[in-house]
């Protein structure tokens, strides 16, 4: 969105006419559009409705080094469609990648002339000194704090950029930052404005970077993931300080679990991150870390697709009628047990059924058997392609995608429209379709698109009384109940609606209006695609059917209560080596995974015996974030092929017990509690008009 701003800025046009762009939850295209800047999943969406990409004559790919999963997809199928499209022209930009490499793979077979070449253009690229750390740091956050207030005080004016690997981490370095300064006087205090720049902000708080330093401010801290490395171009930094980490999403096949975990970057993504210190004038780059420890990192980060689940990236290529993902030219193929678990995945959540049926495999080739299957769009609008996508899928059914042992189902046909990332979302929302409780799921789904809905909280110097700490934690509590946070935030997305969304009502209980800003338009973007599909838009009063639906849609990421010593061998565990305490433990039902639930979590006080989570998150211990309490009994119900009895009867049923007898007052209060005491918000689940 800020480069398609940016450019229609300097083509002294409006966004939205000549330059447009689309991506998941927001969109800026008319018929004028010649220009239309997109994500990569955007685009593989286009593929299903247009499979030649007949609506467009060029297309650019940037900053392909960063290897993402669509980007690799994207780009084997550009491979396929430039064979049979010999009018289209395909740029791949980067500024870090193999280029000869990338030549290499665009050469296509039995072709005699070169059918790609290379271009080196040389960028206004100004010297940038690289200073190393003399030791290891121990805490990188504190670390660029520090490093921060030393440039501060000793180096000429010049903004700084800071590359930390997440938001927790940002807001982190910026409360400290903020109580360091505390302790200066006043004049060096308003010097400095800090701001947070990372992928989870509101598109006009990530603006907020181009906006104009305030009046007394002298220099201007950004706070920012890799977010900054290529995707945005931040204005007017003199000062790169690198932590030498990226937070990468990894999937482990054989346990079934993605994780979020602080990785080494690569020397490339370094280079690429000194580089923005060279973009106005000469810069430096300050490296948290010793110049022998970047001669050991990895030349270039590996491909997405090699560490992530792919499932829904599966579907998507089954609903492309390529019967194999091995028939894609992959940059980097990923493993047998990947594309394994991807297909038994699908299978479990009914996004494709195994077959007897012999048929004539569908090849993505054939524009004659494609042709009949899709409908092509040759505006430049996505609101057509969706509808043409919608009308095409609706009459092709269950043909769609066929070959000797399977079929993409008509639930796997819907959840292939969703704008939604992964296959459980997906699962999730179709459930919410068939349990009658949609919009709840929809409400639930776009609550969790955000890292976090209230205020960021603050030790010391919080803006205004809502950003204290304490009044955030307290604003948490009286949203939260006991059957988890993805009811909590159900709980809070109701009283929101209930009060019409005014603005003074969230501020008073710190919530984040931005936030909320985002969350209502992902829901509005949900609820319209749920339309397009013919799905029925329903709300429910009963807490168990949602938590149910919820269960139904996260069957793969479960885990229940464990006891040290006690559960090792029923569960296949080892203690040795763990000092952790005897009653504290979570484990997945799917590989044996030791997890805690989050500290941030709506019931991490006084847990449930069994839970369904969203993601696994790494920092001092493997979290559980977004968790929802279940009965196990449930998973058997609803996943009846995925799990073994074995996990969800005596195992659980005596830890059931144990729990229910163990249960204080001071626990979270229930939905059900809650109203009946009139407590918070009283009639918020009652029958409000949607």
């Amino acid at each position: 969105m800020s480069v398609a701003e940016y450019v229609a800025k300097q083509r002294n046009s409006q966004i939205g006419q000549e330059i447009g762009f689309v991506v998941r939850h927001e969109e800026s295209v008319t018929d004028r559009t010649m220009v239309k800047y997109v994500t990569e999943g955007i685009l593989l969406r286009e593929l299903l409705s247009d499979p030649m990409l007949s609506s467009y004559g060029v297309v650019m790919i940037d900053e392909v080094h960063e290897r993402s999963t669509n980007t690799d997809i994207l780009l084997a199928l550009l491979k396929k469609i430039l064979r049979k499209r010999k009018d289209m022209k395909l740029i791949v930009a980067s500024a870090t990648i193999d280029a000869f490499e990338m030549v290499q793979y665009f050469q296509l077979k039995n072709e005699s002339a070169p059918t790609s070449a290379c271009l080196f253009i040389e960028g206004r690229q100004h010297e940038v000194k690289t200073f190393y750390s003399t030791d290891p740091v121990e805490d990188y956050v504190k670390s660029a704090v520090e490093c921060v207030i030393s440039i501060n005080a000793t180096q000429p004016i010049g903004d700084i950029l800071v590359f930390l690997t997440g938001k927790d981490d940002i807001e982190s370095a910026i409360e400290y930052l903020h109580s360091q300064l505390a302790e200066k006087r006043e004049k060096e205090r308003m010097e400095i404005e800090a701001l947070p720049l990372h992928s989870s902000l509101p598109f006009k708080q990530q603006m907020a970077i181009f906006e104009p330093k305030s009046i007394r401010a002298k220099r201007r801290v950004i706070f920012a993931t890799n977010i900054a490395e290529a995707s945005i171009t931040v204005p007017n930094i003199v000062y790169v300080v690198d932590c030498g980490f990226v937070k990468l999403k990894a999937f482990d096949p054989a346990l079934g679990i993605s994780h979020l975990t602080p990785c080494p970057v690569s020397q490339s993504s370094a280079i690429q991150r000194a580089g923005r210190a060279g973009r106005v004038q000469n810069g430096f780059c300050y490296r948290l870390y010793t110049e022998e420890a970047f001669a050991a990192l990895p030349a270039k980060t590996p491909g997405e697709i090699t560490r992530c689940d792919l499932a829904y990236p599966l579907l998507m290529i089954y609903s492309l009628c390529i019967n194999s993902i091995r028939s894609l030219d992959f940059l980097s193929p990923p493993s047998d047990a990947q594309i394994r678990r991807a297909h038994s995945m699908l299978v479990a959540v009914g996004a494709i059924k195994e077959t007897d049926n012999t048929s004539k495999d569908i090849s993505y080739d054939t524009s004659a058997d494609t042709s009949r299957l899709y409908s092509s769009s040759s505006s430049s609008s996505s609101s057509t392609s969706e509808s043409a996508l919608s009308s095409s899928i609706s009459e092709s059914k269950l043909a769609l995608s066929t070959s000797p042992s399977f079929a993409v189902t008509e639930d796997g046909l819907n959840m292939v429209q969703l704008p939604v990332g992964d296959i459980q979302t997906a699962k999730l929302l179709i459930e919410g379709a068939k349990r009658n409780c949609s919009v709840d799921i929809i409400n639930i789904v776009a609550m969790t698109s955000v890292k976090d809905v209230f205020l960021t909280p603050y030790q010391f110097d919080a803006p205004t009384p809502f950003h204290k700490a304490e009044a955030v934690a307290n604003a948490k509590r009286a949203f939260s109940v006991a059957e988890g946070d993805h009811i909590s935030l159900l709980n809070l997305y109701r009283a929101c609606e209930h009060h019409h969304f005014d603005a003074k009502w969230m501020e008073k209980r710190s919530i984040n209006l931005k936030m909320i800003e985002y969350v209502c338009r992902v829901r509005l973007q949900l609820r319209k695609k749920f339309k397009q599909l013919g799905l029925p838009l329903k709300t429910t009063n009963d807490i168990e059917v949602i938590q149910k639906c919820i269960c139904a849609g996260l069957f793969a990421n479960s885990a229940v209560k464990y006891t040290k010593g006690k559960d090792s061998g029923r569960f296949g565990l080892n203690d040795e080596g763990d000092d952790g305490d005897e009653e504290g433990h979570f484990v997945t039902l799917t590989g044996g995974v030791r997890i805690d639930i989050h500290p941030n979590s709506a019931v991490f006080a006084y847990p449930p015996t069994a839970f369904v989570f969203d993601e696994i998150v790494f920092s001092t211990k493997k979290y559980a974030r977004h968790v929802t309490a279940i009965q196990p009994s449930w998973l058997i119900d609803v996943a009846p092929n995925f799990y073994a009895e074995r996990t969800a009867t005596e195992a659980i049923r005596e830890e059931a017990l144990r729990h229910q007898q163990m249960a204080k007052q001071s626990k979270p209060k229930s939905v059900s509690e809650m109203m009946a005491t009139g407590d918070a918000f009283m009639s918020i689940f009652s029958e409000t008009k949607k």
